[in-house]
């Protein structure tokens, strides 16, 4: 059995190259039959795989690396890839596989790329690029081997993300430029006494000086011209001339700390850069006292100065690595314990205390781990562990523990340490709080569940068509559309061609196959496909856009099957309905016109009869009789209304006019004009807005306006009548409005005032037949309109209706 490893940290390119070979001798081992099973350790734990062929260990090789992994062709195509190289560039395996690997390198590194898949030493080269991501350029190492697969040569390519690298490089040159500022140790103060210099002398890393402030003038030992790399001749003497040695960036700070003592009369001392008259820049530590003017002697510094460059080069390099791992440290959020093998704690990290809520005290020598494992997860968690005891001496688990926060998922990556006997003394373990993974696996196997389920519920089915090696995969629902066993289909695009109804095979096929020829980016179709299990005729729509390759080549296609048998049946039998409806309402029509075209004749010959009796025998008869001959006249009176109503109403859809442009000012002005008595009467004031051209049928519309400021009329209350007539443009249609102050209209009763023959007033308060609003309605609804009305009783109301704007190129 072969084991392979899944490296936690970012790796040099030696030791990737390392990697390469002890995959290549795996594989090799692999197809000899040494091999007959797999072991994987990665971030999912071992897993054991028995190997049939050797593609597939292959495959599950690069897969479970945690490097990006890839295969190539001598053209530098990508073959395979694992998921961690498409995680690098931020892309779908789909849109990597089939492209070629020069597509992902940035412009600038195009040549190198092509030189480490074109100049290959011994088989192999290595390097950096940068590759273009779907979010950012990402900088990666490069490491490539010709390998056989299948008697095939390709290239073997292991990707290493160096973003992390890159950023601990520049963050470090950042700590190293900063450090020399920054971080100072103070060495032991040197005790003064008249010995100084020539102890400094025989070292030969001391020298000592005197600075005679009122003079300026400055003394150095042999000692410090050494440090300074100067003659005798070559220093100026003067506390300036020393100054201009100091480095720039140190000079002033050196300045003030002299300043400073010269006012306070104290000891100081800094820490200093000089520049040597060879270029070279070496510190110094300085130490130096002002004392007072003595009699007959003026008052003067003296100090020594310490070469410290190599300890400042020691501290640098010691602090650079505090540093790093200082930050290693600091930015570790895993838990990480030791325990020995009794399973006593020996060590716990700040993480491991926080996420348990305990402190280190109280850790430390607890004789066991197992009262915070869950109890359900203990008997895998013992059994994964006896993995310690035996190469490679590493377990993988995950399992639930009771942590501060409550239950958590915890996944814990153990090894066995071992002395230089290789004897085991303790057990090391790394904890990753996996518990928002588990719950995103559950949440997307649930939603999986869902889509399913809604695929199912809306009998949506999805599909995908790989035109590289034609393998066709459908979702369920596919399945149960088409009536299809998994095992019934052979998933090509042949086999989806069978399925479907033989009458429109030719159809789809032209469909498909045209949308590649003609280089569109997908089609869409219906048709019959034949359920194998019934034979049942089921009707699909289908839509399908296709993907291509960095050189325009289609490649695969992705798709979407609906079944609409239910709604196009619906849809037919809405064909039949509205059909016979329309039928039905031009007969009615036709039946409605007929027969108030046709009682016309008769009535007048009764009203005549009627009117002849009312004038000869008004008062010569009984009282009785004179009632009803009145109430005779007063109903033929009304049919004949009622009647003439009747006309007009069947004539709104039978007799109409051809629509024209018409001003609707004009129609206003003409209906303002038939009401002119009624006006009159009643001392209505009509206002209006301007009103606009609208396209329609000038005597029906006329109408409109005329019914409905008649009924504002009719219907007025004690207040003087104020009527105005207004309308506004909306998206594509106008918007008129006629609102009155009369005795305004119940809402409950704001639907039925449109229905024909409907009245709410009794005939002895206001006249009418109750059909002028419905004959309204169906003149508004044969523009392509709508009506209705926005009242309260006693407040008035506000009668709505829109006329379609007409359309103009």
């Amino acid at each position: 059995m072969s084991t392979l490893s899944s490296p936690n940290n970012l790796l040099s390119r030696e030791e990737l190259l390392r990697r390469l070979e002890e995959t290549e001798e795996t594989l090799r081992a692999i197809r000899s039959g040494e091999v007959d099973a797999l072991v994987v350790s990665g971030a999912q734990g071992d897993q054991v795989f028995t190997l049939k062929d050797a593609t597939l260990p292959y495959q599950i090789l690069i897969e479970q690396m945690s490097e990006g992994a890839l295969t190539l062709n001598l053209q530098g195509m990508i073959l395979f890839c694992n998921e961690r190289f498409a995680e690098i560039l931020d892309f779908s395996m789909e849109i990597v596989l089939g492209r070629s690997f020069l597509h992902f390198v940035i412009p600038g590194d195009q040549a190198r790329a092509r030189e480490l898949l074109e100049q290959r030493p011994d088989g192999r080269s290595r390097g950096e690029l940068t590759l273009l991501g779907g979010q950012a350029e990402v900088p990666v190492g490069i490491s490539l081997k010709e390998i056989q697969l299948d008697g095939e040569l390709r290239f073997g390519v292991v990707i290493t993300d160096l973003t992390e690298r890159k950023q601990v490089e520049l963050e470090l040159k950042h700590h190293k430029e900063n450090l020399e500022m920054l971080v100072q140790e103070r060495t032991k103060e040197l005790q003064e006494s008249h010995s100084q210099l020539s102890r400094a002398e025989q070292i030969g890393e001391i020298g000592s000086w005197e600075w005679r402030i009122p003079e300026n003038r400055v003394t150095w030992s042999d000692g410090l011209y050494r440090l300074f790399g100067l003659a005798p001749h070559e220093f100026g003497a003067t506390y300036d001339a020393y100054l201009e040695r100091v480095h720039a960036e140190d000079r002033e700070r050196v300045r003030q700390i002299v300043d400073n003592a010269l006012l306070t009369g104290g000891v100081f001392e800094c820490e200093s850069r000089i520049l040597r008259k060879d270029g070279q820049i070496r510190y110094l530590y300085t130490k130096g006292e002002t004392l007072p003017a003595e009699p007959g002697e003026s008052a003067r510094m003296i100090g020594i100065a310490t070469d410290i460059t190599e300890r400042k080069r020691t501290e640098m390099k010691l602090q650079e690595s505090e540093a790093r791992y200082r930050g290693l440290l600091e930015s570790q959020l895993d838990l990480i314990v030791r325990v020995d093998l009794a399973g006593r704690f020996t060590f716990v990290n700040d993480a491991y205390c926080q996420k348990f809520g305990l402190k280190r005290e109280e850790i430390l020598g607890r004789e066991s781990y197992q009262p915070l494992v869950h109890p359900e997860d203990l008997p895998h968690t013992l059994e994964a562990m006896k993995a310690l005891y035996r190469p490679p001496y590493r377990a993988i688990m995950e399992q639930r523990a009771f942590t501060l926060e409550g239950v958590r998922w915890i996944e814990w990556q153990d090894s066995a340490i071992r002395d230089e006997s290789g004897t085991i003394v303790e057990i090391q373990a790394i904890g990753r709080d996996i518990t928002a993974r588990k719950q995103a696996e559950a949440a997307l196997r649930e939603s999986e569940q869902r889509l399913n389920r809604a695929q199912e519920i809306a009998h949506l089915g999805s599909w995908e068509l790989n035109l590289v090696n034609n393998q066709l995969t459908w979702s369920d629902e596919v399945y149960r559309i088409f009536g299809l066993e998994p095992q019934e289909f052979g998933a090509t695009y042949q086999a989806f061609l069978e399925a479907v109804h033989p009458d429109d095979r030719a159809a789809v096929d032209a469909a498909y196959s045209g949308s590649l020829r003609e280089g569109r980016d997908g089609y869409e179709i219906e048709h019959r496909v034949v359920r194998r299990s019934s034979g049942e005729i089921r009707i699909v729509h289908e839509k399908c856009e296709h993907f291509r390759n960095e050189d325009g080549q289609v490649v695969h296609s992705t798709g979407m099957v609906h079944d609409i048998t239910e709604r196009k049946q619906s849809e037919a039998a809405m064909q039949r309905i509205t059909e016979d409806l329309l039928r039905s309402n031009a007969e009615l029509e036709q039946f409605a016109y007929v027969a108030s075209h046709d009682l016309q004749e008769p009535l007048r010959m009764i009203s005549s009869y009627i009117q002849l009796l009312a004038r000869r025998y008004q008062g010569k008869l009984d009282s009785d009789a004179d009632e009803f001959i009145t109430f005779a006249v007063e109903g033929a009176n009304r049919m004949q209304n009622l009647i003439n109503d009747l006309l007009a109403y069947s004539r709104v859809g039978m007799r109409g006019n051809p629509f024209a442009p018409v001003s609707a000012e004009y129609l206003l002005e003409e209906a303002l004009a038939n009401l002119q008595l009624a006006i009159e009467e009643s001392g209505a004031k009509i206002t209006h807005d301007p009103l606009p051209i609208v396209d329609g049928d000038a005597i029906q519309l006329g109408m409109v306006f005329q019914n409905l400021i008649g009924n504002a009329i009719k219907f007025r209350g004690s207040k003087p009548v104020c009527i105005h007539v207004g309308v506004t443009q909306a998206e594509n249609e106008w918007l008129f409005s006629v609102q009155d102050n009369g005795i305004g209209i119940d809402p409950r009763f704001a639907k039925r005032i449109f229905v024909i023959f409907q009245r709410l007033h009794e005939r002895a308060s206001y006249s009418g037949t109750g059909i002028g609003l419905a004959i309204c309605k169906r003149i508004i609804q044969r523009h392509g309109g709508r009506i209705w009305v926005d009242s309260e009783a006693g407040k008035g109301a506000t009668f709505y209706f829109t006329i379609p704007m007409k359309e103009t190129l």
